[in-house]
């Protein structure tokens, strides 16, 4: 099912001005190799836009998304860059599964979307340069085949460190209240039924109340019909009924064919009438972190 209620941000290139008609003598020495680190820095955006664009904008929205959290949160959470890097590797990984042979292009956008944001991403520049030769054979625009050399070079490269924080990308989410989901993790498939959708100052954002049911293919709705919701166990030790907001699951078809809508429209989701009551509205999550949540809340990783 496709809605086409909102397009996705396209990302633009930016002009560089010309003086009159003639071209500016290029400097030499210091002022030389800045502006040759800065023409680097930019060849990820002009090389992103010969890429497919949901998938382009749904990786920027989601590395500015965890860049801007962590940028936030480092000095009281003591998580290193090393550390924050080695969980948003994780978190992409579970989500956009790059790491599937016939998804290995998608390692491409990943990297210089990383790179972008000052993430180190040496220990994928092969990878990358694979899926490089491989979009090229395939797509074969000559400003692509101009551009591989310097890209090549821009991935060993290291990144310039975030220097403020990347500013909320506000967006509407395309699903609505009643849609019934099928979320990908590894090799398992989960279930959530959107009974609310919420708004705020970052936009619009899905409320999920997870059936308590993992399978090994895309449930359908007569799977779903009748089953529990999944809880979440407290320390009165009792399990309670719980909900997630999720911010940035908006893009339907999601670009990462990680989730996908089952039914449209159903009022009633998961049975929660064998739980003790919520203890808030939601959790308040995020699209990057949606395999995390999903792992604390059957209590260990599922699936491959």
């Amino acid at each position: 099912m496709t809605r086409q209620d909102s397009k996705p941000t396209e990302i633009a290139e930016s002009g560089v001005p010309w003086e009159g008609l003639r071209r500016p003598v290029p400097p030499h020495g210091p002022e030389a190799r800045k502006r040759s680190t800065n023409a680097l820095v930019a060849m990820p955006k002009r090389f992103l836009k010969h890429l497919h664009t949901p998938v382009v904008s749904a990786l920027d929205e989601e590395v500015s998304d965890f860049s801007r959290l962590w940028f936030i949160r480092r000095q009281h959470s003591g998580e290193s860059v090393e550390d924050a890097r080695a969980r948003l590797l994780d978190a992409l990984r579970a989500r956009w599964r790059f790491d599937d042979p016939a998804r290995q292009e998608l390692v491409l956008p990943i990297a210089l979307t990383l790179h972008r944001y000052g993430w180190a991403v040496a220990d994928l520049a092969e990878s990358a340069d694979l899926a490089m030769q491989a979009f090229v054979a395939r797509v074969q625009p000559r400003a692509v085949e101009r551009l591989a050399p310097k890209l090549r070079e821009l991935l060993t490269t290291e990144p310039q460190p975030l220097r403020r924080r990347p500013a909320v990308k506000r967006g509407w989410t395309q699903f609505r209240e009643g849609d019934v989901l099928s979320i990908r993790l590894r090799d398992s498939y989960h279930a959530a039924h959107a009974w609310k959708v919420s708004q705020d100052g970052q936009g619009s954002q899905p409320i999920l109340r997870f059936y308590d049911a993992v399978y090994g293919h895309p449930p359908t709705i007569e799977e779903l019909r009748g089953a529990s919701t999944r809880g979440e166990p407290l320390s009165d030790g009792r399990v309670h009924d719980t909900s997630f907001g999720i911010y940035g699951l908006r893009l339907q078809p999601d670009p990462a064919d990680q989730v996908a809508i089952v039914e449209a429209g159903v009022e009633r989701g998961p049975d929660s009438s064998q739980l003790a009551p919520a203890v808030a509205l939601w959790t308040v999550t995020h699209l990057f972190d949606l395999g995390r949540t999903i792992d604390r809340l059957w209590g260990e990783p599922t699936g491959g």
